[in-house]
């Protein structure tokens, strides 16, 4: 049996290391589309039908009220903070309050940042929080926008970018990029991913039961693994 998952970028990393498991323990395979909170959202909403969405807590109470997930199966699968994506080996930021935030930004010469326009929800958070601290238009000069989290730490990995600002579960998984710290409590942005049966899904009982490995005690490991905390 086939089972269509739709999966917010923030858990892309988790799920590469626990579907395997369950697709040889219960038989059935996993068809996935990964993408921004944003595009999942569009995709729950009118896109094609699937069986579980992966989405965060940015874009659940929409497709709550639109009834396009079934909120009785609804669970927190992760949470996971905003950090700072560095080259690997680079020496970590001062991130220990906003002042010191404020000076990174100003020093950089790039920063990389998930695209507003293509449902990055984290690059849009960043640049309210740049404008907070009075430096909206100086990072705005300097930005290069990805289309998820995990393209912001590729390419800082790349050398595209001095460094770039995703949820930590996506700069873990990459190769080339370390985690330079979380921001600062006072701008902290935790993200919570949920998980949830899609309404009219073709395979609920198969969707219960990845929802079900996925947030048994076993799956915890592999969760804190990539720079988050299990539900």
């Amino acid at each position: 049996m086939q089972v269509k998952a739709l999966v917010t970028a923030t858990v892309s990393g988790v799920l590469d290391q626990l579907l395997p498991g369950f697709e040889h323990t219960s038989g059935h395979a996993i068809e996935r589309w990964d993408a921004t909170a944003g595009k999942v959202r569009d995709r729950l909403l009118e896109g094609p039908p699937a069986d579980v969405a992966f989405v965060t807590a940015s874009v659940i109470a929409e497709v709550e009220k639109a009834g396009r997930i079934d909120v009785a199966s609804k669970v927190v699968l992760a949470r996971s903070p905003l950090g700072v994506a560095i080259p690997a080996g680079a020496t970590k930021p001062d991130l220990s309050d906003e002042n010191a935030l404020r000076r990174l930004i100003l020093s950089a010469q790039t920063i990389a940042l998930t695209d507003p326009d293509g449902g990055g929800n984290t690059g849009r958070y960043f640049m309210g929080i740049a404008d907070r601290l009075g430096v909206g238009a100086q990072l705005r000069s300097k930005t290069r926008l990805y289309r998820h989290g995990g393209h912001v730490s590729e390419g800082v990995a790349a050398g595209e970018a001095d460094f770039g600002i995703t949820v930590i579960s996506e700069i873990v998984p990459i190769e080339g990029a370390d985690v330079g710290g979380a921001l600062p409590d006072s701008v902290q942005n935790v993200s919570i991913t949920y998980a949830a049966l899609v309404t009219g899904a073709a395979h609920p009982e198969a969707g219960r039961a990845l929802i079900a490995y996925l947030t048994a005690p076993a799956a915890h490991t592999a969760i804190r693994a990539c720079g988050m905390e299990p539900g």
